[in-house]
């Protein structure tokens, strides 16, 4: 074995180029599936770090909608809760823009930059059994907690958020200078001086970095909620205790268990990050064609060496335990790489995934990439184990193969075109398969994946059967006209020849053409469909909000009614509609759960578009659905209604402060503003039922003699110094587009990392090609073909390959744009949206498929064509 293991050495030190691509190959496959591993991993930390942080030990809470409730009612439930041996604690909490002062901005880079944190007003006092790092101040540990109390405006952080923010984390700031933070909540400022930093050793506060915890009292004047709590959180150690503090809830409020509210804040992100490892599913069963491909290669450029090695008494166990050794030695190395490069691509996707959650559900700090063994090892297995499995079939055909057909390089093909009808057999079951999942299985995401890959695997499996037919209609062209050139026809029949190798690649770089494809048509789609709902949802000419903190969801900070009141007198003004944006609790069918509300009146004019559904066609429809949503019908968007199984006339209960109401819903509206869904009522009836009369946003109209940026000037005059969103209705449009763009900007990144994947695969492949063919490349050279027209046949085969590859992966990208706009955008988000083919998107697809081809085939051919003939003949 020890000489094998050296006439192996010497082969792959002979040729390194070869040795070197195929490792290559391996490590960029480990690399997309573990830098997505990481990188979903890391957001999805940072996401349940926030929450954890937040909800702490708690057993239940008692919660309210958006404008919370009375603090009146904690002393008798805490007094409760202690007698029946439990806890409690009230909270005030929001989220915010926090920023270093201008004095530590100058002295520590970095600290300048605004980011968002959440405010967590506490009790000190009854802290001690929730949060760690609060509990650690009411026993001294940490600072003396009379400061906390006495001093106004002082804040205490997380270690994890000082350095977060650039301040210093190992000492008190009390005394230091600059040591205070600039925070915003909606339209007001306020400066917060810190006290101290606090780090326990592992509670979910101090590991959270985007955490800021104030006495109950700051975090009311902070907020202007003085007199309000937004939640209860208690300690309910049995059935009976439950019983009494539900007992002495008031109307509005209720009791939920605090392991659900965490998991409904979770579901939140569920589809998201379900929806990003699919798409590293898709890039990573392109990297397994890859890896597979190179494999194959490492063996199939030796047969000759391993026929020989046969010849002189190697027995076949020898060969394949060779072969098998260096498929653990090779798949090692490069799964080492693999992971080494995933890591340092998974702390630039992070970014992309962590913003992407930002714009969509909630606000989450700054996240780093951790190194997890457990992906670590998944990637290591991915890339040993694939390429183990990947070389054991052509290990077993070197080992099992008599040495005399091992010099045919037409034995791989005799043994494929055996096995044609099989593949066909194979992919048309794989098909039935994905069709039967998608209709007959139960309509959740799991499911439609699991279709959607089924149908993938199975049009891969059915290209090598079809490629040979797909290139003889490419060549049918230059035949009809005439074109006989022997360069030509050895190009396209070159293709079949080798179809043991063309196969796969073409194979691979189909998937990966298709999986561009098809995620670019659905992006393109939505976007389309985005672009139109915002023509008919934005109406007024300007728009006046407080700043948010999460760009894609209405903040909860209320417009002060003094302000509101200055502002609506801006000359030009000539309609206002305003807006509330508030949570409440529903029941559906005997389900709780919270949901987002909308209250706005929609003026006649508009009312003609703004339900734009079949069932509303007609002014009697029309008509009689508007009445109902007067008199206290709801309107729910598609993905509320898709989540929760509602349609038209369908009820549901709104829990408000005079007491349950029973609403029914009138209109199911397209909306993309949230993938949770959303309820539309009437201002006039929330009010009513919530006795709410903030509002949250200002749609303005102005007069036809007047520039929205003339309005928009006199407004920012008006507000002073507060901070308001102020924006012109086109820009409105511009910016959500932006959001849009910078939301799926993760997609575009996974899409050209499969497609360069392939590409790499198909290097492999056709390098094989031309080691396979190289005694027939050379009688060719010997009979008079030029190494000119040597390079020609060997391009003229990768254009071929390239074109095929392009046009299969045409109709498979326009099926799987089809499965994921109608089954899995339906099934995530509960958005719908028509599917717009582009045809310029299905031309690139197929030049970027010959274009990629052509250039994995340059160094191969170029090879090829220099290679001498006699070297190449030596054999024969």
């Amino acid at each position: 074995m020890k000489l094998l293991l050296r006439i192996a050495w010497r082969s792959h030190r002979t040729q390194p180029l070869l040795a070197l691509l195929a490792i290559a190959g391996i490590a960029l496959g480990v690399t997309v599936s573990t830098a997505i591993s990481l990188a979903n991993s890391a957001a999805k930390q940072a996401f349940d770090q926030s929450i954890t942080g937040v909800v702490g030990r708690a057993t239940h809470h008692v919660v309210g909608g958006s404008a919370g409730f009375s603090e009146t009612v904690y002393p008798l439930i805490r007094q409760t809760a202690l007698l029946h041996g439990g806890a409690a604690a009230p909270i005030v909490e929001a989220e915010i823009m926090v920023q270093a002062s201008a004095a530590v901005a100058a002295a520590v880079p970095g600290a300048s930059q605004r980011r968002v944190a959440r405010l967590l007003g506490v009790d000190p006092f009854a802290e001690a059994p929730f949060r760690g790092a609060t509990g650690a101040l009411q026993q001294g540990r940490a600072f003396p907690l009379d400061r906390l109390l006495t001093e106004a405006g002082t804040v205490i952080l997380s270690r994890a958020t000082a350095v977060t923010l650039g301040l210093p984390g190992d000492t008190p700031q009390a005394q230091a200078p600059g040591g205070f933070l600039s925070i915003r909540y909606g339209t007001h400022e306020r400066q917060l001086r810190v006290l101290a930093t606090v780090d326990d050793g592992g509670d979910a506060l101090t590991r959270a970095s985007n955490i800021l915890v104030v006495d109950i009292a700051t975090a009311q004047e902070v907020l202007g909620r003085i007199g309000i709590l937004d939640r209860i959180d208690v300690q309910l150690p049995n059935a009976a205790a439950i019983a009494a503090v539900t007992a002495l809830l008031p109307r509005g409020t209720e009791l939920v268990p605090a392991n659900k509210r965490a998991d409904s804040l979770r579901q939140m992100t569920a589809a998201f990050h379900t929806n990003l490892t699919s798409l590293g599913l898709i890039a990573l069963v392109v990297g397994m064609f890859l890896i597979i491909n190179t494999a194959s290669f490492a063996v199939v450029r030796r047969r000759g060496l391993f026929a020989r090695m046969r010849a002189h008494g190697v027995t076949p166990g020898q060969i394949l335990g060779l072969v098998l050794s260096e498929a653990v030695v090779a798949g090692a190395v490069a799964s080492v790489i693999g992971v080494v490069a995933g890591i340092a691509l998974a702390r630039v996707l992070v970014d992309l995934v962590t913003r992407t959650i930002g714009d969509l559900y909630a606000a989450i700090p700054p996240t780093t990439v951790s190194v997890e063994p457990a992906i670590v090892l998944q990637g290591l297995l991915l890339g040993i184990g694939a390429t183990v499995l990947a070389a054991a079939i052509p290990a077993r055909e070197a080992a099992t193969t008599r040495p005399s057909l091992a010099l045919l390089t037409t034995q791989p093909e005799r043994q494929l075109r055996r096995v044609l009808p099989w593949l066909v057999g194979i992919g048309g079951v794989l098909g039935l398969t994905s069709g039967a999942i998608l209709w007959g299985m139960p309509p959740t995401i799991t499911y439609g994946f699991l279709g959607l890959g089924c149908g993938l695997i199975g049009a891969a499996v059915l290209v090598p059967p079809i490629l040979v037919p797909c290139v003889w209609l490419l060549s049918l062209p230059l035949r009809r006209t005439g074109f006989t050139s022997p360069v030509g026809v050895l190009a396209a029949r070159s293709v079949g020849a080798h179809l043991s190798r063309t196969g796969l690649a073409v194979a691979a770089l189909a998937v990966a053409c298709a999986a561009a494809l098809g995620m670019s048509l659905m992006v393109s789609s939505f976007r389309l469909a985005l672009a139109d709902w915002l023509a008919t949802t934005i109406a007024a000419d300007v728009y006046v909000s407080p700043p948010t903190t999460v760009a894609a969801r209405a903040g909860a900070a209320p417009l002060d009614a003094e302000l509101v009141t200055r502002l609506v007198s801006v000359p030009g003004i000539t309609e206002v509609q305003p807006k509330r944006d508030a949570q409440a609790t529903v029941i559906i069918r005997g389900q709780t759960s919270t949901a987002q509300l909308a209250a706005f009146s929609v003026p006649p004019e508009r009312r003609s578009t703004f339900i734009a559904r079949p069932e509303f066609s007609s002014p009697a429809a029309s008509a009689a659905a508007w009445a109902s949503y007067d008199a206290g019908g709801v309107i729910i968007t598609e993905p509320f209604a898709t989540h929760r199984n509602l349609a038209i006339d369908d009820q549901l209960t709104l829990r408000t402060p005079l007491g349950d109401r029973t609403v029914t819903v009138v209109a199911v509206v397209v909306d993309y503003s949230s993938d949770q869904g959303c309820v539309y009522v009437d201002l006039q009836q929330y009010r009513a039922w919530f006795g709410d009369q903030e509002i949250s946003a200002l749609g303005l109209r102005i007069s036809p003699t007047t520039t929205p940026d003339e309005v928009i000037a006199d407004l920012r005059t008006m507000a002073g110094d507060r901070p308001l969103a102020i924006i012109a209705g086109e820009k409105m449009k511009a910016a959500s587009l932006t959001v849009f763009d910078q939301t799926f900007a993760i997609t575009g990144v996974i899409r050209w990392m499969a497609a360069g994947v392939a590409v790499l695969g198909l290097i492999a492949a056709l390098a094989a090609v031309q080691l396979e063919r190289a005694r027939t490349t050379a009688r060719l050279r010997a009979i008079g073909l030029t190494p000119v027209g040597v390079f020609g046949v060997a391009l003229g085969e990768c254009l071929y390959t390239g074109l095929a590859a392009g046009l299969l992966a045409v109709p498979l990208g326009v099926g799987l744009a089809a499965g994921l706009t109608h089954v899995i955008n339906r099934r995530s988000f509960g958005w719908s949206m028509e599917l717009v083919i582009d045809p310029w998107q299905l031309v690139l697809t197929v030049a970027l498929a010959a274009g990629a081809a052509l250039c994995a085939g340059v160094l191969p051919a170029w090879r090829a064509s220099r290679r001498p003939i006699a070297e190449a003949l030596h054999a024969d």
